[in-house]
C-alpha cells in the first residue's frame, strides 16, 4: 500500500469523501467497493459500513458526521428465520449448493439438510486435461505452459502447478461434496461416504481415494 492510501485510511473524512466521489458517479455499488479497496486497502472499511455511506451520498444526504449510533442493527442473512433459508435454498442446484457451504457452518448445515438432487456425474482425462460434468455444469482442468487453466461454471483462472494433479483434486472435491460427504480441513486423501439405498437396508458406500497424480473412486453395495 503506497503512502496516500495510508492517508486516507487514517482519515474518516477522506474514506468518506472517496465513497461520495464513487456514489456522485453513480457507479454500481459492488464495483464501486472495488475500486475503494483497491484504493484504500482490503481491510479499511467493511462492506456494510461501505454500503451504509454511499448510499446515504446516493440519495443526496451529505452529513459526514451522521450519528450511527441511535440506528438500528443492520440486518444480516443470518438473521433470516431458518424456514426460510431453507425455502430459498431448496431451489439451488447442487453445484450452487456446494458453493453456499463454503460460506460457514449454518449455511452448510442448511445446505446439507436437502436431500442429493444431481442426476449424473461425468468425468474425462486425457493427455492434457481433466474434464468433469455435474448435472451438465462444467469443470475443466487444461494444462498450459509449466502451469494449468481451472474453469469452473463461475471462474477462470490461470495456476502455476500440475494440471493433473490439481484437477484429480478439484475432482475429488467436486465429487465428494455432491454426495454430501464430509470434506476434511487441509490435504485430500481420503473420503469415503455411505449412501442409504431408500426403502432397504443397504448401503451404497463411495470412496474416494486421492495420491499425487491419480484419483481412485471406489463405489461398493454394503449387506
Amino acid at each position: 500500500m503506497n503512502e496516500s492510501s495510508e492517508v486516507i485510511k487514517n482519515n474518516d473524512r477522506a474514506m468518506k469523501t472517496v465513497i461520495l466521489y464513487e456514489a456522485l458517479k453513480k457507479n454500481p455499488i459492488f464495483n464501486s467497493y472495488r475500486n475503494f479497496c483497491k484504493l484504500v486497502g482490503q481491510n479499511a472499511m467493511e462492506y456494510k459500513d461501505f454500503e451504509f455511506w454511499y448510499y446515504r451520498f446516493y440519495h443526496g444526504k451529505m452529513d459526514f458526521d451522521y450519528d450511527r449510533s441511535m440506528d438500528p442493527v443492520p440486518k444480516t442473512i443470518m438473521d433470516m428465520p431458518v424456514s426460510l433459508m431453507y425455502k430459498i435454498t431448496e431451489n439451488l442446484d447442487t453445484v450452487e449448493r456446494t458453493y453456499l457451504r463454503t460460506m460457514n457452518k449454518p449455511l452448510k448445515d442448511i445446505a446439507d439438510s436437502h436431500p442429493l438432487i444431481f442426476d449424473n456425474i461425468e468425468i474425462d482425462v486425457s493427455n492434457h486435461s481433466l474434464e468433469w460434468t455435474l448435472d451438465y455444469k462444467y469443470f475443466c482442468c487444461a494444462k498450459k505452459d509449466d502451469g494449468y487453466t481451472l474453469q469452473t461454471p463461475t471462474k477462470k483462472i490461470e495456476i502455476d502447478d500440475s494440471f493433473m494433479k490439481k484437477g484429480l483434486e478439484h475432482t475429488a472435491h467436486t465429487v465428494a461434496e455432491a454426495l454430501g460427504a464430509e470434506i476434511p480441513f487441509g490435504p485430500l486423501d481420503t473420503i469415503k461416504h455411505c449412501f442409504q439405498i431408500p426403502e432397504t437396508n443397504e448401503q451404497l458406500e463411495f470412496k474416494i481415494e486421492n495420491a499425487e497424480y491419480s484419483c481412485f473412486i471406489h463405489v461398493r453395495k454394503l449387506r
